[in-house]
């Protein structure tokens, strides 16, 4: 845990609890919200040395481990969207070199499937 971090998108009555119990118990927290948020949500976490306010979604992202998004049901498939994808651009995975988030999906589903089908025919 001591090196790990969470990243929370999305800083509302949810969110500033989750960095509060989490960063109490030793996480590192890398959170934002929407940008005029931003200077309040410094301000209001100035002393707790494990939460860093990011100026936004792509920050948090890439400078986290695991992501908490934290945001209106009516808007997390337009978060997750925006913000989910940016960490695996240019991804290297066992070997390979991916351009898009979609792209090492699609690898991973096939070679899954491919595996899947070794199996089964032992």
């Amino acid at each position: 845990m001591e090196h790990k971090s969470i990243g929370i998108i999305g800083m509302g009555d949810m969110g500033k609890m989750y960095a509060r119990r989490l960063s109490s118990a030793g996480w590192r927290i890398n959170a934002c919200d929407v940008p005029s948020k931003f200077g309040e949500l410094r301000k209001l976490f100035e002393g707790n040395d494990n939460v860093v306010i990011c100026p936004n979604g792509h920050s948090v992202v890439w400078v986290s481990d695991y992501i908490i998004y934290s945001v209106e049901a009516e808007n997390i498939d337009a978060v997750v969207a925006e913000y989910g994808p940016c960490k695996f651009q240019f991804l290297y995975l066992n070997g390979k070199t991916f351009d898009s988030y979609r792209e090492q999906q699609q690898d991973l589903e096939q070679s899954l499937a491919g595996k899947h089908l070794a199996k089964h025919q032992r």
